[in-house]
């Protein structure tokens, strides 16, 4: 495999973690407006495991995933700010 190769690649398994951290973060938004926290709180995990570093942008949803109280307010602007943003964030 040539070095071209290897980027392509490398960029094809990056594509496919954007989406599925994508994807995590918008089921989470769903969850969180049935009212259903709990899977919500699950999803939004799968979401920063998949990118971890994006979790410095979003404080109240890091805080919410590790625990601590966290205001209705804060996360609903924070998941609403990570779904509509180009390229999930």
């Amino acid at each position: 495999m040539g070095r071209a190769d290897e980027a392509l690649s490398h960029l094809e398994l990056v594509r496919k973690r954007l989406t599925a951290w994508e994807i995590e973060l918008r089921r989470a938004r769903a969850l969180w407006l049935l009212g259903r926290d709990g899977e919500a709180l699950e999803a939004a995990g799968r979401a920063f495991a998949i990118q971890p570093a994006r979790i410095m942008a979003y404080p109240a949803i890091g805080a919410w995933i590790q625990g601590m109280p966290v205001s209705r307010e804060a996360l609903s602007a924070e998941m609403e700010a990570g779904v509509l943003a180009p390229g999930g964030d």
